[in-house]
């Protein structure tokens, strides 16, 4: 779990100042000294917490304190008790691409179709856009000639084709051109 989340125990000043009022910095002092994985067991475990002292002895109750979770760089999570559950949401360049192209497919299929082409018609197809589009269309180029039914692909003069389509994909303007083989 540390490698995803680390927790932090936080006074409920709220319950606590209403309780213990003026020992409340000697609470705030023991928590910033105190073990966070010490804490975290007995709030989970529903067990209160001692803290001894030349004052006299507090016993903290898991309801007074929260337990923050603040997840590492580069996940997003949930967690429940001794379970958490996370999700790495950083995307890297290798799956933007194949995303683009999954999209640009489904763009295509969708001018096909508009175009009254049928399923099995071979087409030609041309994509202008940025260079991060054709490099991501290369990139998987046999995964995507194969998904469109495609014959011949190039990456200019879209307009030109007998179908063709402006497209925004990933926030780029793409035009999209397709013609069916003869």
């Amino acid at each position: 779990m540390a490698e995803i989340v680390r927790f932090v125990v936080k006074p409920n000043f709220k319950l606590l100042g209403q309780k213990y009022g003026e020992d409340i910095s000697r609470i705030i002092r023991f928590i910033q000294e105190a073990d966070p994985n010490v804490l975290m067991g007995k709030i989970n475990a529903g067990k209160p917490i001692e803290i001894n002292g030349q004052d006299g002895s507090l016993e903290i109750l898991p309801e007074e304190l929260i337990l923050e979770e603040i997840a590492e760089e580069g996940y997003s999570v949930k967690s429940s008790k001794n379970v958490a559950t996370g999700v790495y949401t950083i995307i890297s360049d290798a799956l933007k691409q194949e995303g683009m192209v999954r999209d640009l497919i489904r763009q295509i299929q969708n001018l096909r179709k508009d175009s009254g082409l049928r399923v099995e018609d071979r087409i030609n197809i041309s994509i202008q856009g940025p260079q991060d589009v054709h490099n991501a269309v290369r990139s998987h180029e046999s995964y995507f000639i194969n998904e469109v039914l495609g014959v011949k692909l190039q990456f200019k003069e879209a307009d030109s084709l007998a179908y063709n389509q402006s497209v925004n994909i990933h926030g780029k303007n793409i035009t999209i051109g397709i013609s069916p083989i003869s």
